[in-house]
């Protein structure tokens, strides 16, 4: 059981390129997504640092691109540090982190497209046990 809280969101990197032609009406686009984790034991947070490279398949050209932090505060994170000093969260906790992340993600990104071509593409529901460890 682990007890934690948003400490913030923020949006460290969004853009979107106009592409050369018009996006065809119902075109596929294509997500890739990385998902990252930084540890700061003083602060007693996990990072979870989200980037989104957005593509439309039926141009072939990349139109956007965000990169979304979504900063969670454990008051316990030093429970997770072992005898010889490294971290490990348990890979049910890291799943958690990575949904509820990616879902706050989906909320930002549909909020920053507005306004553009991309204003009805909305990122897929994903497995977040779908991300390899690396």
């Amino acid at each position: 059981n682990i007890s934690f809280r948003f400490k913030n969101i923020d949006i460290i990197e969004f853009s979107f390129v106009h592409p050369k032609q018009r996006i065809p009406e119902n075109a596929t686009f294509r997500f890739e997504t990385n998902i990252e984790h930084k540890v700061n034991l003083e602060e007693n947070i996990i990072i979870v640092i989200s980037a989104f490279s957005i593509t439309c398949e039926d141009l072939n050209e990349n139109v956007g691109k965000a990169v979304i932090s979504c900063v969670y505060n454990i008051d316990t994170i030093r429970d997770f540090v072992s005898e010889n000093n490294s971290f490990s969260l348990p890979e049910e906790t890291q799943t958690m982190f990575n949904s509820i992340s990616l879902s706050t993600c989906r909320g930002v990104l549909f909020t920053l497209f507005r306004g553009t071509p991309l204003h009805t593409v909305i990122l897929p529901v994903v497995n977040p046990q779908d991300f390899n460890k690396q």
